[in-house]
């Protein structure tokens, strides 16, 4: 499992090149990126990837990649609300009686992707700053975490299918992997 992982599986996958402050809704898997695929036997073997407003109808930003290309993607993991006590000067208090997700690195209030923050620490200063506040108030928090850029390539499969499939990109992983194709085969004694 990825290092960046905070557990698995992901909640969604979003292309890395559509993430930014207004990142399009992740889906299920990077193959639900998937638009079209060409046929595996057509001279140029591709699919078309949905762009950044698709689920909007809007089909700017869709990209033709072939197959052997690399796409990378971002795990996304919802990682479910939580109730905090905001006090006047900033400082909060939990008031959800689970423990908030140790993983979270992104928090905002719920519903409202602008008050982005990445600390509860920040939320709650943001949200003192922002708001008229004469004694503590609740505020539920959206918890979530974003990976790294995760490779996938685009691979035909053996039943002539087009999909993702992720790269090995971790280093141990990597080393595991080499160690494996350097081993001499096995053989059977007469």
């Amino acid at each position: 499992m990825r290092a960046d992982f905070p557990f698995s599986p992901p909640t969604g996958w979003v292309p890395s090149d559509h993430s930014d402050e207004w990142s399009p809704p992740p889906r299920d898997t990077p193959n639900a990126w998937i638009l079209a695929r060409s046929n595996s036997h057509a001279e140029i073997a591709q699919a078309l990837l949905a762009g950044p407003n698709e689920g909007e109808g809007h089909p700017t930003g869709r990209t033709k990649i072939a197959a052997g290309e690399i796409v990378t993607f971002l795990a996304y993991f919802d990682l479910g609300t939580t109730d905090i006590l905001v006090s006047p000067d900033g400082t909060w208090s939990s008031a959800d009686t689970l423990p908030i997700a140790p993983s979270a690195t992104m928090f905002c209030e719920e519903g409202d992707g602008e008050t982005l923050a990445y600390s509860l620490d920040e939320l709650a200063q943001n949200f003192a700053n922002n708001t008229i506040l004469s004694e503590p108030e609740m505020v539920t928090v959206e918890l979530f975490h974003w990976s790294e850029d995760v490779p996938f390539v685009l691979a035909i499969s053996q039943d002539g299918t087009l999909g993702f499939r992720q790269i090995v990109d971790e280093p141990e992983a990597a080393e595991e992997v080499e160690a494996d194709a350097s081993r001499e085969p096995e053989t059977a004694d007469a």
